[in-house]
């Protein structure tokens, strides 16, 4: 039906008065897959299963969070000047895919990220088994990432989860002003561009990446959002 925000006090254990309302959305949050990751219930298919006036299963209402997630959003943002958005071609593209890594992405290799909507490129959702466990994965799931094209905040994100003070989750509201995790030497790219360059440069001179358009990929084939045969939801 929605999404409920709250305020959580993260300085013991849970308690009555230890949470604070703050909203209600009815949809999903783009953090979402956290969620899924530590209850184990998909809130996508719970959602579609609730607007089609199934009742709310048990199991639900049952799960219990097991371990941590972490989300990252990997934006095409320049940090260097305020997290200004960067459009334009994207020339190479490489999401990790290690256990207990999820990429939830909206772009692929060949798309031009366009200047009239949301910079976010994609989600990288990681699960340990503490926050320690799953911040180790989740370092090591950002230097298997790779964009070349736009510019990211993929090393930004990359210091950001190395910061003693965020892993150890002590980070409020005024943190990143502090942290200077946007300064970066503007003479000297950041390492994913080094990365993406060395993608580019090891593949065969015959041709160029495939275009979404030219050339649907294994997972576009799949998706309804290319099905040409009248599907709806709710239908």
């Amino acid at each position: 039906a929605g999404t409920v925000e709250l305020i959580v006090d993260g300085s013991g254990a849970l308690r009555p008065d230890g949470f604070w309302f703050m909203e209600m959305n009815t949809r999903l949050q783009v953090e979402h897959p956290v969620t899924e990751a530590i209850s184990g219930v998909d809130l996508v298919q719970a959602q579609l299963r609730l607007a089609d006036g199934e009742p709310i299963d048990p199991a639900w209402a049952g799960a219990a969070a097991r371990g941590h997630a972490i989300e990252c959003r990997l934006c095409a943002e320049d940090p260097r000047r305020d997290f200004v958005p960067s459009p334009g071609p994207i020339l190479a593209w490489s999401m990790p895919a290690s256990p207990g890594v999820r990429v939830d992405a909206g772009y692929e290799e060949g798309d031009e990220v366009p200047v009239s909507y949301d910079s976010l490129l994609a989600k990288i959702i990681v699960w340990g088994e503490s926050r320690e466990g799953a911040l180790s994965r989740m370092d090591s799931a950002l230097r298997e990432t790779a964009v070349l094209g736009p510019t990211v905040n993929l090393s930004f994100l990359k210091k950001l989860v190395i910061h003693p003070e965020f892993r150890k989750g002590a980070a409020g509201t005024d943190f990143l002003g502090r942290a200077g995790l946007h300064e970066m030497n503007p003479d000297s790219p950041p390492d994913e561009a080094f990365i993406a360059a060395a993608m580019l440069a090891a593949r065969p001179k015959s041709g160029a990446a495939p275009r979404r358009g030219d050339e649907r990929s294994r997972e576009g084939e799949r998706s309804p959002w290319n099905r040409t045969d009248g599907f709806r939801l709710g239908g």
